[in-house]
């Protein structure tokens, strides 16, 4: 691994898994982690995108929702 982004990218993905509750391994062999790891960096794009506390609000309202949902 003689690629320094390389190298910065991977010593991150510890802190990564533990934040969606998954093993470092997951991002290495598993298609669900690796979209889950897609989503969780939009959300905190888009989160930064959002200029007012309201609009913040609102969206961990929504995701509240959808996350209580009942899984099929």
């Amino acid at each position: 691994m003689d690629d320094p982004t390389n190298a910065a990218c991977l010593a991150k993905l510890p802190a990564m898994a533990a934040i969606l509750g998954i093993p470092v391994e997951s991002f290495f062999v598993d298609n669900e982690a690796a979209e889950r790891l897609a989503g969780a960096s939009e959300c905190a794009q888009l989160w930064d995108q959002i200029k007012t506390a309201d609009g913040r609000r609102r969206a961990l309202v929504y995701l509240r929702e959808v996350a209580d949902e009942p899984h099929p």
